[in-house]
Order: C-alpha cells, then sequence, then structure tokens
C-alpha cells in the first residue's frame, strides 16, 4: 500500500518536521517517542526506535534507513514484535 499527501511547504521543511525527533511526535498520532540510536535522522544507515502508543498498547518500531535521496525519497526497513515492512 502506499499512501501520499500533498503538503504546500518546501521539500526541506517537510523533511525537517518528519525526521526531527522533537517535531515528529507532534504530527504523528499515537507517537509518544522518536529517539535515534545511530547516526543522525535522514543519513542511510541511521536507526531510530519509535513508541506508540495504540488502541492502550504500547508497540516499538526499530526503523532503519537503508535508501535516501535527499529532500525527495526515503525508504526505512521498518521491524515490531510481529511486523516488518
Amino acid at each position: 500500500m502506499q499512501v501520499g499527501v500533498d503538503v504546500a511547504r518546501p521539500p526541506e521543511a517537510v523533511v525537517e518536521g518528519v525526521l526531527d525527533p522533537a517535531k515528529a511526535v507532534l504530527w504523528t498520532s499515537d507517537l509518544e517517542r522518536f529517539e535515534v540510536d545511530l547516526k543522525r535522522p535522514g543519513d542511510v544507515g541511521s536507526v531510530t526506535r519509535l513508541d506508540y502508543v495504540l488502541h492502550g498498547r504500547r508497540c516499538i518500531l526499530e526503523d532503519v534507513l537503508i535508501a535516501a535521496e535527499p529532500n525527495r525519497r526515503y525508504g526505512s526497513h521498518v521491524t515490531a514484535d510481529a511486523l516488518t515492512a
């Protein structure tokens, strides 16, 4: 499944909001914490941990950035208890 959203802002501003751990929790519902474990967000090889609470249950995702075209496209390998995407 592919999802798209049009945002009337320059790509740099959108990427800043998406990749900044302090800002991500402001626009992502159910996200309580966005933590960077390795490298900087947006750098290939970066590892981030995302803590969500969904319907009263905690879900922790690990996101490894595997590809990036800065300010254009980012590809991740995401894992959780019963999820790989």
